[in-house]
């Protein structure tokens, strides 16, 4: 039964990853044979991976320093899209009145693309990695707020009575009862506003002229013909995401909700 476990977890991980391998191959292949285009091969963008992690400078900087880049700017970012969509979301769910005020503006946000919002963002913190941080954070709040008012709009009446039999003030039932009722939809807010904001990080980086970051590289890559280098970057950026998304917040959901008894731990 532990061995079956163990194949089923290394499936998961291994089989997607053949599955991209020999997709990606064959596609090289057709496109050399029919249209002529070096489209860069597998082993080709893992033998230029090899070249940069042994410290190859790559337009300027290391890997790891482009890479880190991004991540500052991406996390700086995150954080301060979730604490302001915490802080309206909190704002809407004690104030009726606040929340008809702000709800359908954090709505239309939502619906603004990450990139529409480059022209406002250079117009107010400038061009710089201020202008992909603003981007980031406006790209991160919508989802936030809208996942934390939608699990405070949907705690079960019962909770509340059952708050109320108990003695529990306003202030305790909200904390103590709506507020964890309300976690796992506010984690799955906080896993798209990831989803939102690592993909305006790259693009931000690409558009606005940052000088260093993995968009920056894949856009400068264009000019030099080094699509490999590009390959080598997109790579990255998915590695980073999976790694955030599923080893980072999948631990983090899993954990939240044992603390607050959501599941039952019994097998």
């Amino acid at each position: 039964m532990l061995n079956r476990c163990h194949f089923i977890k290394g499936y998961k991980v291994v089989a997607p990853l053949f599955v991209v391998v020999i997709l990606w191959k064959v596609t090289s292949w057709l496109l050399l044979l029919i249209k002529g285009v070096n489209f860069p091969a597998p082993e080709d963008v893992a033998a230029e991976f090899i070249v940069y992690v042994r410290g190859a400078p790559l337009f300027g900087h290391s890997l790891a320093g482009q890479t880190w880049a991004t991540v500052q700017r991406w996390l700086l970012g995150y954080l301060l899209g979730s604490a302001s969509g915490l802080i309206v979301g909190l704002l809407c769910a004690v104030s009726e009145w606040l929340a008809m005020a702000l709800y359908p503006v954090v709505l239309m946000l939502q619906m603004v693309p990450g990139l529409a919002w480059i022209p406002v963002a250079i117009l107010i913190v400038g061009i710089g990695p201020e202008t992909s941080i603003f981007m980031i954070a406006l790209a991160t709040l919508p989802p936030v707020t809208i996942g934390l008012m939608e699990g405070i709009r949907g705690v079960p009446p019962e909770y509340i009575h059952v708050s109320r039999m108990c003695g529990d003030n306003a202030f305790r039932r909200f904390f103590m009862t709506q507020l964890p009722a309300a976690l796992p939809s506010f984690m799955t807010g906080m896993r798209l506003g990831l989803a939102n904001s690592w993909r305006v990080v790259v693009a931000a980086e690409m558009v606005v002229g940052t000088g260093i970051g993995l968009g920056y590289v894949i856009l400068q890559s264009r000019w030099d013909m080094n699509y490999e280098a590009a390959f080598v970057c997109i790579g990255v950026i998915i590695f980073l995401g999976m790694v955030i998304e599923r080893w980072g917040f999948g631990r983090l959901e899993r954990h939240t909700v044992k603390c607050w008894g959501m599941v039952n731990e019994e097998r």
